[in-house]
């Protein structure tokens, strides 16, 4: 089996999904169930709040998009960017 990211490793995406059990499954009906779960898991973003707080913080829209979700998601932001890591630890 090849693995992704390792030297010579290729590695061709056959679709294969679970079922509900985590049961690795190929059917339709799995697709269609995995999707629709994933589908609950998006989050509509309040791009007018994400340009307010690029503005407010000298970020690019780009990186305050991150900082946005992070703080919507009440999640811990790591980055190596000091002008992001700066931002999100100002209050």
């Amino acid at each position: 089996m090849a693995i992704p990211g390792f030297p010579g490793g290729q590695y061709t995406a056959d679709g294969l999904t679970h079922d509900a059990r985590g049961t690795p499954s190929s059917q339709a009906k799995d697709h269609i169930a995995q999707l629709d779960k994933r589908q609950h898991k998006e989050m509509a973003i309040d791009h007018d709040d994400v340009l307010d707080l690029a503005a407010r913080t000298g970020l690019t829209a780009y990186d305050a998009s991150y900082l946005w979700l992070a703080r919507q998601l009440g999640a811990d932001l790591v980055t190596l960017d000091r002008q992001l890591e700066r931002a999100a630890t100002a209050n």
